[in-house]
């Protein structure tokens, strides 16, 4: 009898552990972008190591939006293993992260790719060297092939006392464009944390994840889809309400709804967050 009450209580310690983990778990809803090795004009630039410099200068910058999942070829081979890795070290944490979700990194949403069209360096004497670099970024949209394209150019840096220290300062001047480039094509999006309050039949505050680090502002609105996922991948999202920031918290932002309350609250499901996802919207 001892012993069954001892495998029950386990049982239950299990179910309560798993039922608690699947509540408060943040799956990763941003955009699955897979990032491809960087053309070039010049056969010596990929000697030189300028390939690879602007190359992870525009995975830097497209990371720094917080709005995709970028990862590249040597990245997806070990994503399996990664993902492990980082989701145990977030729960020993007690981290708010997302968790991480290897399921299709074989079917990325876009693809980014670009072209090194242009490197050179003008010398100013005893001052040094003064870089002039110039790329374009391609983002595909795979489901439908649509492609959009962007060039940038940095130039008239801070002189540099070498070549080497001279290219990465005219990167520089690429960055602020490249991240809003970025963020006008890839809308910020999130999940429902909870819904703060509500009538019987219509949610009229909730509370999405997303705090001060996002950006995101007072008045802000968010278009609230209702999204289908199949094997992990989702497969269809239909918009169902909208939302206006009313304050911005550290972790979790407050925001009061404004179309679609009767639908959010009978379609949130704290075990299920990323069945209604939030995404920015923004002027375009």
């Amino acid at each position: 009898m001892l012993y069954n009450n001892r495998i029950l209580f386990i049982l239950v310690a299990i179910f309560s552990f798993s039922t608690i983990f699947a509540q408060n778990e943040r799956k990763d809803i941003r955009y699955k972008v897979f990032a491809t090795d960087l053309e070039c004009k010049e056969p010596r630039w990929v000697k030189e190591g300028y390939t690879t410099l602007v190359f992870e200068n525009i995975l830097t910058n497209l990371k720094a939006t917080k709005r995709v999942n970028a990862y590249t070829e040597g990245s997806a081979a070990n994503a399996t293993k990664a993902t492990k890795d980082a989701n145990i070290k977030l729960e020993k944490s007690g981290s708010d992260e997302f968790m991480w979700d290897a399921i299709g990194f074989e079917k990325p949403d876009y693809t980014v790719s670009g072209i090194l069209k242009k490197v050179t360096f003008i010398k100013l004497g005893i001052k040094g060297y003064q870089a002039v670099v110039g790329y374009s970024v391609k983002v595909t949209e795979v489901s439908s092939g649509d492609v959009d394209q962007a060039d940038f150019l940095g130039q008239k840096a801070k002189p540099e006392m070498t070549k080497a220290s001279a290219l990465p300062a005219a990167l520089k001047l690429t960055n602020e464009a490249a991240q809003e480039w970025f963020k006008s094509f890839f809308s910020l999006r999130t999940t429902v944390f909870k819904v703060q309050d509500a009538t019987k039949t219509s949610a009229k505050t909730i509370k999405i994840q997303l705090g001060t680090s996002s950006g995101i502002a007072k008045n802000n609105q968010f278009i609230v889809h209702h999204v289908e996922y199949e094997d992990g991948v989702e497969i269809d999202s239909n918009p169902i309400g909208m939302v206006k920031v009313k304050s911005v918290g550290n972790k979790t932002t407050l925001c009061q709804v404004t179309k679609g309350g009767k639908e959010i609250l009978s379609l949130f499901d704290a075990s299920n967050k990323a069945a209604l996802v939030c995404e920015l919207k923004t002027k375009r």
